[in-house]
């Protein structure tokens, strides 16, 4: 039975997005030994976005959202018991995601932040990175994005990471970049359009 703690988000907030659509799930001290302790202040655009064999996602450092439509995006992030706040048909599911939280915190923020990266900022309005605590160690993660409605006026989309706690380190499988690299969730009667992703 899951406890009333498992129960709970660890986060459920807004991530804007100004210059390109994204939502980056990031333990920021592993990556900070990734980049030698030079990741603080720097442009990080192309550490994210390389095509190198040991990257950002593949070492279990980042979880990314590249889909979703509006600059407004409402996110949750979960334990894979706990309920889901999507309340519409999915449109996207990416799984194969892995993610390591070596000092139980995680920080959470739109693809814009990549530009100057400083995720210990206190005195930001607004601000750009969201820190939230999770236990230690290896999860597999599986992001959840709600089908876009045309008759919705709020002109927001609702997305979810889906956390599943793991002994030792998953496997990665997931594509971050690649066309449709979501998997689409076919709905009787409809045929989900994936969304056009827009460069950083």
């Amino acid at each position: 039975m899951a406890t009333t703690r498992a129960q709970q988000p660890f986060v459920s907030d807004s991530i804007r997005s100004r210059l390109g659509r994204g939502v980056l799930l990031c333990d920021p001290y592993k990556l900070n030994e990734f980049l030698k302790g030079k990741a603080k202040g720097r442009d990080l655009t192309n550490v994210f976005f390389c095509d190198a064999a040991k990257n950002v996602f593949s070492e279990g450092i980042a979880v990314a959202l590249f889909d979703h439509s509006f600059e407004e995006c409402k996110v949750t992030v979960r334990n894979a018991h706990s309920k889901s706040n999507l309340t519409g048909a999915l449109g996207l599911v990416s799984d194969g995601w892995i993610l390591e939280s070596t000092r139980g915190e995680l920080v959470m923020c739109s693809a814009d932040a990549l530009l100057f990266w400083n995720p210990f900022e206190m005195d930001e309005d607004p601000q750009r990175f969201i820190r939230f605590s999770i236990p230690q160690g290896w999860y597999q993660v599986t992001v959840r994005l709600e089908e876009r409605n045309d008759d919705d006026q709020k002109w927001e989309d609702n997305a979810e990471f889906v956390f599943t706690r793991k002994r030792a380190r998953p496997k990665f499988s997931a594509t971050p970049f690649a066309v449709n690299a979501s998997k689409e969730v076919v709905v009787s009667g409809s045929d989900p359009k994936p969304a056009e992703k827009t460069p950083v």
